[in-house]
């Protein structure tokens, strides 16, 4: 048969319009006796070498022209093998010379053209990355000038999906066989021989694609150790290309093909524009570091990206499909910002400070992108502690750098309530959800849930609506305990009425007596107990919910796009044969690997673990092809090791654990130093909410752990730095945040040396906050006895820092600080709580301390506003003063030393019982004017005042 084939013999070949007859050279002027390419100053008879390239460079100009005309060369037949392949006096090959005429006829390629072109680089990938005597290749510029050339021979690669699949001949019966989604001109290449046919024939696959219902797999009709291998040849030679490194002012590949051309929908052709799926196999091709580079205009590719939202008749959703997988490409390129930049600014910040209305939702959707790939993204561990903390550090203050240059739009990338020692009920995530004031992101990085249930917890029902969380309850009686062991539905059904609709990954402790039910976990993550009718969907990206023999429907169904699964087994293998065998993992299309950790509750089931271990691997990759063997992880701890139970973390670096007593009539006698504090509270309530609007004084609570239901007041925010574990980052958002008072009810070891990376910054951060007098600090002592000195702790121990010891309802201090440097006691010995519990400790004498010095400037700042609202003016620079030095350590000092009926200067003020209501009093004036000088009298008690109002030194 002819290689060049006739349009009659082409007519199921639907691409094919037309056939070119290749004239005017023999066969043996198209061999190449050399690799290297063609260089007429190397050939010895120059004259001859001139003549042929000029010829070659004819060739190639007729065949470009009848590829524009619409005409198909076989390039794979052996006759035009070497044909195909010679360079010009210029260097330039024929695909070369083909783009550079489309270019200059401004014309897009033809089918024929593609088919050629694409046929020609799967069989001689060297082609397409082949420089010119200036340097260029048809690789760039095809992104640059005809797109759909690059496109086509991109479109010859194979996903590694497919590939994966192609380890495995079809099931009997199978009709998808993934040899059907191979492009034709990769697969023409590599197909069997077929009775009746020969190596020419272009319709090997049509006729094949005719009989499909009959034929079925193509396996046996595919060379597929040689189609593999001309994908990794392809693959390889493009890689090798791409990876060539930058200058500073070299245009990436990427940058060429983000062009505004490329995503005009005003076009008259889609050719021009970028093909998704092609450009996504090209962004992994490429290197990390192009993701980074800033050509001369100072952009990245993601900033080039998403500068072209500003731009007009621009295919928005394409746009947002190439930013979303530059997005999944390189996450870390979402913190990019190079000083050639605007402002130095990132992507994100790019879009939130474009200063217009056009194309608003289409920038609000890539917003949501961006910021979901900040706060899920995590870099690398590294064995070295030091570094793997400094690597947090960077990566938090990334993140929050990212999302939030104002501080005070914070809001929280995460929900921690992991060391929870409350049982987390209704009741408990009724107070979350009314208390702590928690403001999340659509998108949280994790979500790590205890289990639900301490030991020796019993369950409540939940506080009715016009019960006060935080007020005591009504004695229980077995009336109030409800058999409901599913709590966590509410807590999720919370977080997605706050606007959570991402969560990557979810940590659950479900392995106690009592874990959730399959029908609780899809109702709790899918709004639905039915694994068919859902209604929400988190978009869980890491499955970790630590439930043993968990039902693998459950996890498809409210999971189901889940990447990195972990499933948990207590040995018994009929649950793993069925996670084996009959489970449909494959429904789950994002799934990249799979975890199983087993731990037997005997020895038999250890040793029939052992034995199906690998058998559960060969199973689990041929229900799910998409995920290679490697990537199933089954990990059998033994039955000696499932014995043993985690450590539980040490606290004995913080203040003392509250004890517990059941002395009642001490705890009674105890409240009375609050309780005379009553009729004050009612009075400057009063005052401040007829002050319009009122006056606030915002208190950081600092706590190694909160009781939610005893909250009250008005809680601004609330955050959890359980996952940080480390002090500095929550000093840090508190400063932020403007507060007036932070109450640190917690000690921990000041080690000092510069491997305590926290705690040096800790300290540093303190002292800076201190010496601006951004707020008041207060410190509880460690109450660990008399051996233990105060500077040897943090925060304590530090200067600045009002340091508060416990002391009993008689003033003196407790018997564990008795010795301690302190510079003030309140009650914190025998305190009963809302809940009936009787506690002590200096954590709760330091809480008392921050609510007092609270109070104090409460009092302040509606005096200053009481004055402002008659018209009293005439010392407002006073008034400033006085506030200013209120809110200074030695200022508040001052006022705690009178409260405690002490003298500033006198050294006995030094460690003094503090009692406001002397100072306060017990009555108080009911006329307008009455209350002004009441409170008038108040406060010059606390901070002695001239005529001037002004604060004396």
């Amino acid at each position: 048969m002819d290689p060049i084939q006739q349009p009659n013999q082409m007519t199921s070949m639907k691409r094919a319009t037309g056939i070119l007859k290749l004239e005017g050279l023999h066969r043996k002027d198209f061999i190449v006796t050399s690799s290297k390419p063609w260089r007429g100053k190397e050939n010895t008879d120059s004259e001859s070498s001139d003549d042929e390239a000029k010829q070659v460079a004819e060739i190639q100009k007729k065949i470009v022209r009848s590829w524009i005309a619409g005409n198909l060369v076989d390039v794979t037949h052996p006759e035009n093998d070497h044909a195909l392949l010679k360079v010009d006096q210029d260097r330039k090959n024929l695909i070369h010379r083909a783009i550079e005429q489309l270019r200059r006829k401004k014309r897009e390629a033809p089918e024929a053209a593609l088919t050629s072109m694409a046929s020609l680089v799967v069989q001689k990938p060297e082609l397409f990355v082949a420089e010119d005597i200036d340097g260029k290749t048809p690789l760039v510029e095809s992104a640059k000038h005809q797109p759909e050339v690059l496109f086509r021979v991109l479109g010859a690669l194979l996903s590694e999906n497919i590939v994966e699949k192609l380890r495995f001949r079809c099931r009997p019966g199978e009709k998808s066989c993934p040899l059907r989604s191979v492009s034709e001109e990769l697969w023409r290449q590599c197909r069997s021989t077929i009775p009746g046919s020969d190596h020419g024939s272009l319709c090997v696959k049509a006729k094949i694609d005719q009989q499909s219902d009959e034929l079925g797999c193509l396996h046996d009709d595919t060379d597929v150790d040689k189609l593999l291998r001309k994908h990794r040849q392809l693959k390889d030679t493009l890689i090798s290309a791409l990876r060539k490194p930058l200058k500073q002012d070299d245009i990436s590949i990427l940058q060429l093909l983000l062009d505004e051309r490329r995503f005009d929908a005003g076009q008259n052709s889609s050719s021009q524009l970028i093909e998704k799926e092609s450009f996504r196999t090209l962004l992994h091709l490429c290197p990390d570091e192009i993701f980074v580079h800033a050509a001369n205009h100072g952009y990245s590719p993601l900033q080039k990206a998403v500068s072209l939202f500003m731009q007009e008749s621009l295919d928005l959703d394409l746009l947002n499909s190439i930013v979303e997988a530059l997005i999944d490409r390189y996450p870390p390129s979402v913190f990019f910002c190079t000083k050639s930049a605007p402002s130095d600014k990132n992507a994100y910040r790019m879009l939130r400070d474009m200063k217009t209305m056009k194309n608003a939702k289409a920038r609000a959707k890539a917003e949501e992108n961006l910021k979901r790939a900040c706060v899920g993204f995590q870099k690398e561990g590294t064995a070295a502690s030091l570094e793997r903390l400094k690597a947090v550090d960077s990566l938090w203050l990334d993140k929050k750098n990212f999302l939030y240059w104002d501080p005070k739009a914070e809001r929280d990338i995460y929900l921690n309530l992991t060391g929870e020692s409350e049982m987390i009920d209704e009741h408990y995530i009724q107070a979350m959800v009314s208390t702590s004031a928690l403001r999340f992101e659509t998108g949280l990085e994790f979500v790590r849930l205890p289990y639900w249930k301490p030991e020796g917890h019993r369950l409540r029902k939940p506080a009715h609506h016009d019960t006060p969380i935080g007020e005591p309850t009504s004695s229980e009686s077995p009336g109030d305990l409800i058999a409901s062991s599913d709590p966590y539905i509410t807590l999720f059904e919370w977080l997605w009425k706050c606007n959570v609709c991402k969560i990557f990954t979810l940590e659950v402790e479900d392995d106690g007596p009592e874990p959730h039910t399959n029908a609780a976990i899809r109702q709790a993550l899918r709004g639905s107990e039915s694994e068919v009718e859902l209604s929400r969907d988190f978009g869980i990206e890491v499955w970790k919910w630590k439930k043993f023999d968990i039902c693998s429907e459950t996890v498809i169904a409210a999971a189901p796009n889940a990447r990195h699964v972990y499933l948990y087994s207590h040995g018994n293998t009929a649950v793993l044969r069925g996670w084996g065998t009959g489970s449909d993992w494959s429904r789950m299309k994002q799934l990249q690997s799979l975890t199983i950790e087993i731990f037997p509750q005997n020895r038999n089931d250890d040793q029939d673990c052992t034995r199906y271990e690998e058998t559960l691997k060969i199973q689990l990759a041929e229900r799910c092809r998409h995920v290679h063997v490697n990537n199933i992880i089954v990990h059998n701890h033994g039955f000696a090791k499932a014995s043993n139970h985690p450590e539980k973390r040490n606290t004995g670096d913080f203040a003392r654990e509250n004890t517990l007593t059941t002395n009642e009539d001490v705890a009674q006698r105890s409240a009375e130093w609050i309780n005379k504090l009553s009729k004050f509270t009612n009075f400057i309530d009063n005052i401040g909410r007829k002050l319009k609007p009122p006056p606030s004084v915002k208190v950081a609570i600092l706590d190694d752990g909160a009781n939610l239901r005893c909250f009250r007041g008005t809680t601004v925010r609330g955050r959890s730095f359980r996952a940080d574990k480390e002090e500095w980052f929550a000093l840090k958002w508190a400063l932020d945040l403007e507060v007036d008072i932070i109450s640190m009810s917690w000690t921990f070891d000041r080690k000092r040396g510069d491997d305590d990376v926290y705690g040096n910054r800790f300290v540093q951060l303190v002292k800076t906050a201190i010496a601006s007098h951004k707020a008041v600090f207060f410190g509880s002592l460690s109450d660990q006895g008399v051996t233990v000195q105060t500077y040897d702790l943090l925060p304590a121990g530090l200067k600045g820092v009002i340091s508060i010891g416990s002391a009993t309802m008689y003033g003196d201090s407790a018997p564990e600080n008795r010795l301690a440097e302190v510079d003030f006691l309140l009650p914190g010995e025998n305190l009963k709580t809302a809940e009936g519990k009787v506690v002590k400790g200096s954590s709760f004498a330091t809480a008392y301390a921050s609510g007092l010095a609270a109070m104090a400037l409460f009092c302040i700042k509606s005096h200053i506003r009481l004055k402002e609202s008659l018209s009293e003016p005439e010392d407002d620079e006073g008034d400033i003063e006085t506030l200013a030095a209120a809110k200074t350590v030695r200022g508040m000092k001052s006022i705690f030393a009178r409260l405690s009926q002490k003298h500033p200067d006198d050294p006995s003020a030094k460690g003094a019982f503090v009692r406001p209501y002397v100072t306060f009093g017990h009555s108080f004036r009911d006329s307008e004017e009455g209350r002004r000088k009441d409170l008038e009298n108040i406060v010059t008690q606390m901070m002695p005042l001239d005529g001037r109002l002004r604060y004396r030194e």
